[in-house]
């Protein structure tokens, strides 16, 4: 659900923040499917994951679609921090910022949402997840256009299935429609990295496993593999690591999250903790 949304844009000599309409940024992203977008999430309201990284997304996003765009770090975590002292007294929220190609060079747009993370038992227990044939149409750039279309995906998943594994013609597994995707056969580690879009928090789970001396491998996983998973788990900015725990019907191990998952969740608790950053520092 949005709360709330805001325009960010340049008027000499310093950056304007105003609050807008939900349907205004709506319409905007309607118009120019092809903007650059990243997602975030809150911790303890003022508290920011590789905030820097967000940002860098915006603009690699632009070029790889030819655009140029710029991003005022200072101005845009100011408005955040704004943002969050208007906010209702929710415990965290769940932040989009948009570059919306057809507006004046500089100026975003900010939606905030409501966050809704897994459960507990989600984490304990693990999740169901189910494939579909689908790739973005440009991997490397996060555009509202793959937005739009995740958005639908997600209002048909069926009950009780936490999110949907997108896989190539060939049956290979990309990516989650918001998620990477991570499969272990014979205690090694496999997630794709040619035609997905390598997420935030999936930097920080590599770099876990080069300092845990994990093996894995920047390679798909196939559809026929499936049955000899010993596990697998999902990561994004919104979920951490998540096990997953059964796929397209088919449980992956015994069904339940696995040692290489457990210890890549516990690692990335600790590493979170360390990274945190104040949304203005």
């Amino acid at each position: 659900m949005i709360l709330s949304s805001w325009k960010l844009e340049y008027q000499k000599p310093s950056y304007i923040l105003e609050a807008v309409e939900p349907s205004l940024v709506v319409e905007k992203i309607s118009k120019d499917q092809y903007s650059a977008y990243s997602t975030l999430r809150t911790f303890n309201k003022k508290f920011v994951y590789r905030l820097q990284e967000h940002f860098a997304r915006l603009v690699e996003s632009a070029q790889v679609m030819g655009r140029s765009s710029q991003v005022d770090a200072e101005a845009l975590r100011v408005a955040l921090d704004t943002i969050m002292i208007n906010c209702p007294a929710l415990p965290d929220y769940r932040i989009r910022i948009y570059f919306i190609f057809d507006e004046p060079f500089g100026t975003l747009y900010i939606q905030v949402h409501d966050l809704v993370p897994p459960t507990k038992e989600n984490y304990v227990h693990g999740v169901r997840c189910v494939s579909q044939t689908l790739q973005r149409v440009s991997p490397k750039a996060k555009l509202t256009q793959f937005m739009a279309k995740a958005d639908l995906i997600r209002e048909s998943i069926p009950t009780g299935v936490h999110e949907v594994i997108m896989k190539d013609d060939c049956g290979n597994y990309l990516e989650g429609i918001s998620s990477n995707f991570y499969g272990v056969l014979k205690d090694k580690v496999y997630t794709a990295e040619n035609g997905v879009l390598g997420g935030i928090v999936r930097g920080m789970v590599l770099d876990i496993m080069k300092q845990e001396q994990i093996p894995f491998s920047l390679t798909y996983i196939n559809e026929k593999q499936l049955g000899d998973l010993q596990e697998a788990f999902i990561t994004s900015s919104s979920r951490g690591v998540l096990p997953v725990v059964e796929l397209d019907g088919q449980p992956i191990g015994d069904g339940k999250p696995g040692l290489i998952t457990r210890a890549l969740m516990e690692a990335y608790t600790f590493r979170l903790e360390e990274e945190l950053e104040p949304i203005l520092p």
